[in-house]
């Protein structure tokens, strides 16, 4: 059986997935997950452990409802399947507990429930399986941040960001505020780095200013710290607030200042529903019940805070509830979301590829890529994967070999999709096929000279998702067995470093030892090769 294993983090979010796939098994009868009117707003139900074979995530807040709202409708519509999906939120949602034990999987050990981003991307890596071996324990994880230099490399047995879509930070005061409604980058970062204390420093009223930050895990304080260039908050930064909570008693303080989701924070007042206390104490284990209309996950947090301008532009556009991000909005302070897939192929011999945003050459030297301009897989419209046929690893070198019939396979966090080949042709033929949901693989055609590509088709027979749109245009490196020319630059540069580290060679074995000079030099050289061989690969076709 042919196989996409497919996991994304969802709106103003990263995913990462490990470059690895759990064999699926069908254990005990499987619950679905419960909105936010029933006793148990968002977790799987009250005693339910996801099975074996469901794909189950943890990480950040700012898309945890998102994903729960997948869950609930997946869940809902596939109540027999043998993958439902689940998504374990920050915190406790009953009881607003941060760390309570957790059993994200059945034959899992018991772990501290992750929150935040780096939490769950920690806990997503270390790769628990389940007691049989036959599955992983957590299959994504949630996160409000992009790569760090401390995640595991973009490589086999690694993780992948992919980007996604985007959200947007801005900084958060009360309604009643001693804050300027304008802060440009600067200021926002002397404030963090407690340079300027009193906001009448930054064009505010004569009072202190008391600065928030969300927990250290927090993927949005990662992303907004970046953002602003700020590497060690100031000792004035208290970094005790739940991310994206306007709740928290700590910020209903006119000299508050703390960063948001803009996208968390349209969703939360203009799509959910109130607190049935304003003490934000559940009632019958309770906190909010949607009407009609609303998001059936997470309640409206935002209290009183209100969102600030950033370098004169504004954070949202739209009269309520249609409130949108500003796409004019400070362009530095828009935050990526990421998505990751995994491309397992078993006939073929691909099995746990990952698949990276994107088809330059560059991009296929890491695994296959999905073309930015069309849809995610599973989603409604014509997805396309594009692969190697023989360079770094050749993933898609047996594709040719795939026949009408065979089934692949998407899991996302939109739930799973079947697809099931229809046909295979190359580019001097036309795939003439009026399906409008489809796969299309594609590939370098010889292994010798990549003049032209196979193509292999494949339907969805489930029911398409939505899409949230796609990249409006790619580049002429992206397209079919397209080069990149701005390479060979490079490779001629290295070409050169390579005959300087040559020469020098020579000179050292004539002035010294010939065995010392070489040795001396050959790491060198060969770091040089790599970086040649690799600048000239990008050249190259992108599906050779």
């Amino acid at each position: 059986m042919q196989t996409i294993r497919k996991l994304i983090t969802g709106t103003a979010a990263a995913a990462v997935l490990a470059v690895a796939a759990a064999t699926p098994a069908v254990a005990a009868a499987a619950a679905h997950a419960s909105p936010a009117g029933n006793a148990r707003p968002n977790d799987p139900v009250a005693g339910t452990v996801p099975r074996e074979g469901d794909v189950v995530g943890v990480g950040a807040d700012t898309d945890e409802f998102l994903l729960d709202q997948f869950s609930h409708d997946y869940n809902a519509s596939h109540s027999t399947s043998a993958h439902l999906l689940y998504s374990w939120d920050a915190t406790n949602p009953a009881t607003g507990a941060v760390g309570d034990s957790i059993k994200t999987k059945s034959g899992c050990s018991t772990i501290p429930r992750p929150d935040g981003s780096s939490a769950g991307i920690t806990a997503f890596d270390a790769n628990a399986k389940t007691s049989d071996g036959k599955a992983f324990c957590i299959d994504y994880a949630r996160s409000a941040r992009g790569r760090a230099s401390t995640d595991p490399p973009k490589a086999s047995g690694g993780i992948v960001f992919v980007a996604l879509a985007k959200d947007a930070i801005t900084y958060a005061t009360q309604s009643t505020t001693n804050a300027p409604a304008n802060l440009t980058t600067a200021q926002l970062a002397s404030i963090y780095n407690c340079v300027d204390t009193n906001w009448s420093q930054v064009g505010g009223k004569n009072a202190p200013i008391h600065a928030f930050l969300p927990q250290t895990g927090s993927g949005l304080r990662s992303s907004f710290l970046a953002i602003i260039g700020v590497t060690t908050p100031g000792s004035c930064v208290n970094s005790s607030v739940q991310q994206n909570q306007g709740v928290d008693p700590l910020l209903k303080d006119p000299d508050a200042v703390v960063p948001y989701s803009i996208a968390k924070y349209i969703a939360q007042r203009y799509h959910s529903a109130k607190r049935l206390k304003s003490s934000c104490a559940p009632v019958s284990g309770v906190e909010c019940k949607p009407a009609a209309g609303k998001n059936l996950f997470g309640c409206d947090e935002h209290g009183t805070l209100a969102l600030n301008s950033v370098n004169g532009t504004v954070p949202t556009t739209g009269t309520a509830p249609n409130v949108t991000i500003n796409p004019s909005f400070s362009a530095t302070f828009f935050n990526p979301i990421y998505d990751v897939a995994v491309l397992d192929i078993p006939s073929i011999g691909v099995r746990n590829m990952v698949v990276v945003e994107g088809t330059s050459p560059e991009n296929l030297t890491l695994g296959p890529g999905h073309l930015r301009d069309t849809p995610l897989p599973g989603q409604a419209g014509v997805s396309e994967i594009f692969g190697r046929r023989a360079t770094f690893g050749g993933p898609f070198a047996g594709l040719a070999r795939l026949r009408p019939g065979d089934v692949i396979r998407v899991v996302t966090g939109q739930g799973g999709s079947i697809y099931t080949v229809a046909a295979t042709a190359d580019s001097g033929q036309t795939v003439e096929d009026t399906v409008p949901n489809r796969l299309i693989l594609l590939t370098a055609a010889s292994p010798f000279i990549p003049s032209h590509y196979i193509e292999v088709d494949a339907r969805l027979t489930t029911r398409a998702h939505p899409s949230p749109g796609v990249a409006r245009e790619i580049t002429r490196p992206e397209f079919p067995l397209a080069g990149d020319t701005s390479a060979l630059i490079f490779t001629i540069g290295w070409e050169f470093v390579l005959a300087l580290v040559v020469a020098g060679a020579v000179i050292a074995a004539a002035r010294w030892s010939p065995r010392i000079a070489y040795v001396g030099i050959a790491p060198l050289a060969l770091a040089v090769l790599w970086a040649s061989y690799h600048s000239l690969a990008a050249s190259l076709p992108n599906l050779y």
